[in-house]
């Protein structure tokens, strides 16, 4: 009996000290992990909100502009409108890729945390890990590559209201002192 025991001891010991098959795995999937919550982070600085009080702005003087200008605008005028009226459905069009890119997000949180999950209990095999780390990997890079790109579209949004903005105040002047 005091034998076995010793031979029981010693397989649990071999059996508790070897490495787990998935570890390395694991690990790639806790790097993933990192970047979406670096990504998810990222994002958060980005919201449209900052940009929504713009549209009301744009929306009103726009249509002051149609209501009160008495003569028919002439090419540049009506350019100069159009291009800052463009502004709005820039900022509609970035709320719903902000919120499309938010989803994506939390999916992909979800699918690595599952993958990570699946592993850790020994559900997943070896080809399927083969077949949906890569996979993964790579929707983690477009999601970063999207943030870069919503990034550039955030500040730009800025930019253009703030340098066509002074041009149809100087519009909306004008209007008023007829």
């Amino acid at each position: 009996m005091k034998n076995f025991a010793i031979v029981l001891l010693s397989f649990v010991l071999f059996i508790g000290c070897k490495p787990d098959p998935n570890e390395e795995s694991i690990k790639k999937i806790d790097a993933l992990l990192v970047q979406v919550k670096e990504a998810e982070s990222g994002l958060s600085g980005l919201s449209p909100d900052k940009y929504l009080p713009y549209m009301d702005t744009i929306n009103f003087d726009v249509k002051f502009i149609q209501q009160e200008f008495s003569d028919t605008m002439t090419l540049a005028i009506g350019t100069k409108v159009d291009g800052y009226y463009r502004i709005v459905k820039s900022i509609s069009k970035y709320e719903s890729t902000y919120n499309d890119q938010l989803k994506d997000i939390k999916y992909s949180s979800k699918q690595l945390n599952n993958l990570r999950s699946d592993l850790g209990v020994g559900v997943l095999d070896s080809n399927l890990l083969a077949m949906y780390l890569p996979t993964e990997s790579e929707a983690v890079s477009r999601l970063l590559e999207s943030n870069t790109s919503l990034k550039i579209w955030h500040e730009s949004i800025g930019k253009d209201f703030l340098r066509k903005r002074p041009a149809i105040d100087s519009l909306i002047a004008t209007i008023k002192e007829k």
